[in-house]
């Protein structure tokens, strides 16, 4: 019996540090997320983003099926260029 009543301390030992550990990170991930920056973003259209898209198609040589990829690229730009 002896035997028995300390498996089961030793697993309740490393359950209840598996649930400190995963608090802990938890915690820390809703910290970290907390942090907020003083610089505000610019608003883009999307009229703004699809025209600069356009001109990164022709600029990346007009190939077809890189949408997403011209699309982000042209946030990018945008928002990197933005006062």
């Amino acid at each position: 019996m002896a035997k028995s009543t300390a498996a089961k301390s030793t697993t309740e030992k490393r359950t209840t540090t598996k649930t400190k550990a995963a608090s802990t990170t938890a915690t820390r991930a809703k910290s970290a997320g907390a942090k907020k920056s003083t610089r505000a973003k610019p608003q883009l259209s999307d009229d703004q983003i699809r025209q600069r898209a356009y001109e990164v198609y022709l600029r990346n040589g007009m190939h077809p099926g890189n949408d997403l990829d011209n699309w982000l690229e042209a946030e990018r730009e945008l928002l990197a260029t933005a006062p």
